[in-house]
């Protein structure tokens, strides 16, 4: 079959501030941000909501491009993935809770999907305003100090916000041709994927208990054809991607998952907007594969900035990958 790649860009932002009173999450952090990112842009975007439906509005609106495009149907057709994913804090205690004083660092990332780097300032001015609003249980506070861009894969970074003053938009993207170069020096027969959060991985229409590289894969695919579909400007035909995804998932069923440290953790995320709850939970833990992954790696590398499964606004589906190295 002819080789694809993935045409999108990606900028991954990490935000540092300084807490000016305690803040506490509980185990749904990411959920507890992107509440709170919601709430900010609430206050700082002037959005006609009689209008919000039509794709022109959506396309320049920033909170609709951003938070509230899960009612919406864009015009290449289907339900568009959001743009973007949180990546919370994860310094856990032992209550499942992250606590930090006032005074001492808060850090958590949003990664930017497609032509989002240009809705940076929005989004930026909206951590700053989480800061002043205060987020987590009790709204704790703080005041954001920098923004960061970051390239894993080319070691690059740029500071975009520091000293109460924007300093540019993201400038060190993620892109094929730098995941493409970074992981000629990956083995090929090993790879380890260590989920930081919550992953729910669907087989057959339910929940998978056990992370099977197949599994992973065809979540994987489907998800890296969504943002290609809705935020590049020449997306591949659907059979390209459907003989990828046959062909990818046939390859993983060689491949054997020799560690499985992972486990099932339930977590419900609460909603001001509907007044309810929403069980967020998914695998967290290490699973290690064993076997031919030369033509996986490099979509298993754009899996570790995409996330996967559901939930990924809120932080669910972030892996990291260990092992890589000859």
């Amino acid at each position: 079959m002819s080789i694809m790649h993935l045409p999108l860009t990606v900028h991954q932002l990490v935000f540092e501030g300084e807490a000016t009173t305690p803040i506490e999450f509980g185990p749904q952090a990411g959920a507890q941000l992107r509440g709170a990112l919601w709430e900010a842009l609430r206050e700082i975007v002037i959005c006609d909501d009689a209008r919000a439906r039509t794709p022109e509005h959506t396309r320049f609106c920033p909170l609709c491009r951003l938070i509230l495009m899960e009612s919406q149907e864009s015009s290449r057709g289907a339900n568009p993935p959001r743009p973007f994913a949180i990546r919370p804090p994860l310094n856990f205690d032992t209550e499942h809770r992250i606590k930090i004083k006032s005074g001492e660092i808060i850090r958590f990332g949003v990664n930017l999907y497609g032509d989002a780097e240009q809705l940076f300032p929005y989004v930026c001015q909206a951590v700053h305003k989480i800061g002043l609003i205060g987020v987590g249980y009790g709204r704790g506070t703080f005041l954001l100090r920098t923004a960061e861009a970051v390239n894993p894969f080319t070691g690059e970074s740029q500071m975009v916000y520091a000293d109460r003053k924007l300093r540019g938009l993201p400038g060190v993207p993620i892109t094929h041709e730098g995941i493409e170069q970074a992981v000629k020096v990956w083995s090929n027969d090993q790879i380890t994927l260590d989920w930081r959060t919550p992953c729910e991985l669907t087989d057959q229409g339910r929940p998978a208990s056990i992370p099977e590289l197949p599994i992973v894969i065809g979540r994987l695919i489907e998800r890296c054809q969504m943002l290609e579909l809705h935020y590049t400007p020449n997306p591949t035909e659907t059979v390209a991607w459907r003989e990828l995804h046959l062909h990818l998932q046939e390859r993983a069923k060689a491949v054997k998952l020799n560690e499985n440290a992972t486990r099932w953790v339930h977590v419900m995320s609460g909603s001001r907007r509907s007044d309810s709850m929403k069980p967020i939970s998914g695998l967290i833990g290490r699973a290690g594969y064993a076997g031919d992954l030369s033509e996986m790696r490099y979509w298993l590398a754009w899996g570790s900035v995409l996330h996967i499964g559901k939930n990924v606004v809120k932080g669910n589906g972030w892996y990291e990958i260990s092992e890589m190295e000859h």
